[in-house]
């Protein structure tokens, strides 16, 4: 997120769960879903073609990938999914952000885009699917970015692809 945005919902220093994260966003949408029903005039189209998962490993990637979440947005209304991983921390914590983005500054289109930031903390960052797969739209394709060079061969890559119709590599 940029430093303009301001997350709808965030957890830090405190005990968060992937669940705590998904009724988080299922009000979020619900909250949207009775404003475009209280407008009746002018209905908004709720769209979503897609969820980005993008793994930030190294320093900076995780704003990196939320600006470039909200940039495609503007062509592909989709939901983001960054993880910002620190494997090699003892403690096994997590903090988490929704931010919701509209298409532009001006527009009355509610969501475009929905950012669900998570930092991990430890070894819960080797588990990518069940972080991810509780946050998944059904029926929509999920894109993996890697924001860096995928650890190839290792558990952790396997368990996200798993969960993914598509892999992308950052090949700068």
């Amino acid at each position: 997120m940029s430093a303009a945005t301001v997350p709808d919902v965030a957890w830090h220093g405190e005990a968060v769960t992937i669940g705590d994260v998904s009724s988080a966003l299922s009000g979020i949408r619900r909250k949207f879903a009775q404003s475009d029903a209280d407008d009746q005039e002018h209905p908004h189209a709720r769209n979503c073609v897609m969820t980005l998962v993008a793994v930030a490993t190294a320093s900076g990637d995780e704003a990196r990938a939320q600006r470039a979440s909200v940039a495609i947005a503007t062509h592909h209304p989709h939901m983001a999914i960054v993880v910002s991983e620190e494997l090699n921390v003892r403690t096994g914590r997590m903090d988490a952000s929704i931010a919701t983005h509209p298409l532009s500054p001006s527009s009355t289109v509610h969501a475009q885009c929905e950012v669900v930031s998570l930092h991990v903390r430890g070894a819960a960052g080797e588990h990518l699917a069940a972080l991810v797969d509780p946050l998944l739209l059904s029926g929509v394709p999920v894109c993996l970015w890697w924001l860096d060079t995928p650890p190839f061969g290792t558990s952790e890559l396997l368990d996200a692809i798993r969960i993914c119709d598509a892999l992308v590599v950052d090949s700068a």
